[in-house]
């Protein structure tokens, strides 16, 4: 009888994750719904009113950087859902405890930068300096894939991008800080926030410390580390505090 309430038990478990899979499904379905109507954002929308003020930002970096500002979260978003249905997949199999955790901390990482672009009412030259600065951190991500050579076409189409940038970013008047880093990508005005801080602020920005907790606990290097298998299968909370507890008794 014992056996037959664990399958039991097990069963509902199972249940349970399917129908997080299915509400991974309906939302996929959702964004493709509303991908297809708008194919970007709506006439009447905050962007589209964004947009309009195109022209008094144009330079060297584009024609039009608002409506790009706007529109490049669209592809992080498109790969952000790939990864959700590899979770859902994950989701209705009977292994991949450990990787459920690794995805969700990869679509965690995804989504930072289009909800820190996306942020509502920052207007658009801060949105516009904000999405400068995702592609100046890109372009020297992509820049440093190739070593062994100091000029190579990859290279000098980098070193091109992030010259405009900043001859534009001057005419507009930001600030181009970090500009002859070797390593480090530079910026305009202000870094973009860590990811632990943007992680903090779109996951509960009321217990500040539940966004970095999610990240780090979901990364697959700590998961081959003793404390993050431990994580998975054991209570050791639970034995730590029966040991203060008997401590305490015994020292009183």
């Amino acid at each position: 009888m014992a056996y037959v309430f664990r399958l039991l038990s097990w069963s509902v478990r199972v249940d349970q994750w399917a129908e997080l899979a299915r509400s991974l499904d309906g939302l996929r379905a959702a964004f493709n719904d509303s991908y297809v109507t708008s194919h970007g954002f709506l006439p009447v929308s905050p962007a589209s009113e964004e947009c309009e003020q195109d022209a008094t930002l144009a330079g060297t970096w584009g024609t039009n950087p608002v409506r790009d500002a706007n529109i490049a979260p669209l592809s992080p978003v498109l790969v952000l859902f790939d990864h959700l249905d590899t979770l859902a997949s994950v989701f209705r199999s009977p292994g991949g405890v450990t990787a459920s955790h690794t995805l969700a901390r990869a679509i965690l990482d995804i989504a930072i930068s289009p909800w820190y672009l996306l942020e509502p009412d920052i207007g658009e030259r801060e949105r516009v300096r904000r999405y400068m600065n995702l592609r100046l951190q890109s372009l020297k991500e992509q820049a440093q894939l190739e070593t062994g050579s100091e000029s190579t076409a990859l290279r000098d189409h980098a070193a091109d991008r992030i010259a405009h940038i900043f001859k534009a970013a001057r005419a507009h008047g930001f600030e181009v800080r970090r500009e002859g880093d070797r390593y480090r990508p530079p910026y305009l005005d202000t870094q973009i926030p860590p990811t632990t801080s943007l992680a903090a602020d779109m996951i509960a920005p009321q217990v500040p410390t539940l966004g970095p907790l999610f990240w780090r606990t979901g990364s697959a290097v700590a998961h081959g580390q003793q404390h993050g298998i431990s994580m998975f299968f054991e209570r050791l909370d639970l034995q730590a505090n029966l040991g203060l507890s008997r401590r305490g008794s015994s020292e009183g």
